[in-house]
């Protein structure tokens, strides 16, 4: 699954002819989506342990688990 991020005004990134902000000055925002998230929220209902385990998971191990899953 990709991750499209989002500027403040609600375009994708990469699709604007303009100079990119620097990333200091613009914070990063990401799409919502009602269906995706009620989906997650049932997983997160069915699976309260492997929910508890990704919340343990360090910083690294978990965005390195979502690369590898990427890669796959």
């Amino acid at each position: 699954m990709a991750i499209k991020r989002t500027n403040a005004e609600g375009a994708q990134s990469g699709t604007s002819t303009e100079p990119k902000p620097d990333a200091a000055n613009e914070a990063q925002s990401f799409r919502e989506n009602a269906e995706v998230n009620a989906k997650i929220d049932a997983f997160i209902e069915k699976n309260p342990k492997e929910w508890s385990y990704i919340q343990s998971m360090p910083r690294t191990r978990l965005e390195r688990s979502l690369v590898l899953q990427a890669v796959q």
